[in-house]
C-alpha cells in the first residue's frame, strides 16, 4: 500500500463506527463509479464477443480431414463439395468479423488496424480460421 493509503487507514482508525460506516459507503460507491467508467458500453462489449467467436472444435477436426484428403489427392466430389462449401462459409464469417471490427473501430474513433492493436488481434491461421 502507498503511504497515503496506510495514512487514510491510519486517520479511519480513530473514527467513531457510524462515521467509519459512513465512510465505508462512500467508497463503496467511488469504487462502483471508477469501476463503471472502465466498462465498455454494451454495444461495444456484444461486438468484441463476435469478434472473438471462433469456428467449433469439431469443425475445424473436420475441416483438417477434407484438407488432408484434398493433400492425398483422395477426396471425393462430395467431400470437395463439402469443402468448398466450409471454405465460403469461413470467408463469409471473416467477412462479417471485419464488419465487426469495422463498427467497433468507428465507436471508439480509432482506425481498425489502431484496434486489432488494441486488441491484440493476430492475422489467423489460414487452414482454419
Amino acid at each position: 500500500m502507498s503511504a497515503a493509503t496506510l495514512h487514510i487507514l491510519e486517520e479511519a482508525s480513530t473514527l467513531p463506527v457510524l462515521e467509519l460506516d459512513a465512510l465505508i459507503a462512500h467508497l463503496a460507491e467511488l469504487r462502483a463509479r471508477k469501476a463503471t467508467m472502465h466498462q465498455p458500453p454494451p454495444r461495444e462489449i456484444e461486438l468484441i464477443q463476435q469478434i472473438n467467436q471462433c469456428v467449433p472444435l469439431p469443425l475445424r477436426e473436420h475441416w483438417q480431414e477434407l484438407i488432408l484428403l484434398q493433400q492425398n489427392r483422395i477426396l471425393t466430389m462430395a467431400e470437395a463439395t463439402e469443402l468448398a462449401a466450409l471454405v465460403d462459409s469461413v470467408e463469409e464469417r471473416e467477412a462479417e468479423r471485419a464488419g465487426l471490427l469495422a463498427e467497433l473501430a468507428r465507436l471508439r474513433g480509432v482506425t481498425v488496424l489502431q484496434l486489432v492493436e488494441t486488441l491484440g488481434l493476430r492475422p489467423r491461421d489460414r487452414e482454419m480460421v
